[in-house]
């Protein structure tokens, strides 16, 4: 009995620990950078084949599509037609973590879309995906989502390299200050651009040629970085939640984080016209959420890009992560 008793609790104790490494993004030992690139391969071939049964998954194998957990027969496994540029790979071995991103179809109509997938002893245990629909998302420009593809993507050199908690730090740094304009301005380097949806949203006195009214502000996106959280430009955002940084590619300088955007509605009806103007977005006098996937390049310690995928989704979704 003591013996039956013992390795009652030695077993709960270890699913313990496994449910707290899936919540909290913990290692999964056994798979380098090769075997993850390989990992993103096969979910690409199995997703343009419409096919989950060719990826190399574990049993039990969690797939969600925009915070709604789903089978991989649904959304958009049924739907992608294409996908361009589907080689941009970030790898974390520590996490055992693939991310890739591409620009796809579904029909005639482009997207984005972004996956998280978790491996473990080769096989893929988790998939996460964030797509960006003209729907529901955001300044879609689906042909602008690699315009800074080559910062991106370039090897940042060995003394320009920081460690895992510090890109962390970083990151936490730029949510703190969205939500608290006393919190510490986050390191930005001074040439430092944002691109949401493919749209770039910095350093970008025309955003939308032609078009009058802008859905964005000239004014607004003509300003770098720092300058807009200075003019308080994301205060729309009124609760960053949910915070996972759940990619930390080192040699890359490249921090993935999944989070949750909350607009409460209340805070366009209590600015004066001019605060209401230098927003970046247009708030609605409604609350809703947004589904963010961010990616940050940091190089010397310094945010140069920061690179966002979201799509709206009702207020207060609670993520299913």
């Amino acid at each position: 009995m003591r013996i039956l008793l013992g390795m009652t609790v030695l077993f709960a104790a270890a699913c313990a620990g496994t449910s707290q490494a899936r919540s909290s993004g913990g290692p999964a030992p056994g798979c380098d950078t090769e075997c993850l690139s390989a990992a993103a391969r096969s979910y690409w071939s199995a997703l343009l084949s419409h096919d989950a049964g060719r990826l190399k998954s574990a049993p039990g194998l969690v797939f969600t599509e925009n915070n709604v957990v789903l089978r991989t027969d649904q959304g958009l496994w049924q739907t992608i037609g294409s996908a361009e540029d589907r080689d941009i790979v970030f790898t974390d071995v520590p996490q055992g973590t693939v991310a890739t991103t591409a620009v796809i179809t579904e029909g005639s109509r482009p997207a984005l879309l972004l996956a998280r997938l978790k491996v473990a002893g080769g096989a893929i245990t988790e998939i996460e995906t964030v797509v960006a629909r003209k729907e529901t998302s955001t300044f879609l420009r689906p042909e602008g989502w690699y315009e800074s593809r080559t910062l991106l993507t370039r090897t940042v050199a060995p003394a320009s390299q920081r460690p895992r908690p510090a890109l962390i730090a970083a990151a936490e740094d730029y949510f703190n200050r969205i939500v608290d304009p006393s919190q510490p301005m986050p390191p930005l380097d001074p040439q430092c651009n944002r691109i949401e949806n493919g749209l770039r949203t910095t350093n970008n006195p025309d955003p939308f040629p032609g078009i009058t009214p802008p859905p964005l502000s000239p004014a607004i996106s003509r300003l770098g970085c720092e300058e807009q959280f200075q003019r308080k430009a994301l205060g729309f955002i009124s609760r960053v939640r949910d915070r996972r940084y759940v990619l930390v590619d080192e040699p890359h300088g490249v921090v993935l984080s999944m989070v949750m955007f909350d607009h409460d509605g209340v805070a366009p009806a209590q600015a004066s016209p001019g605060q209401a103007q230098a927003r970046l977005s247009s708030p609605l006098p409604s609350p809703y959420s947004f589904v963010v996937a961010e990616l940050f390049k940091i190089e010397a310690g310094k945010i140069v890009l920061v690179q966002a995928l979201l799509t709206q989704v009702p207020y207060g979704l609670h993520t299913a992560w």
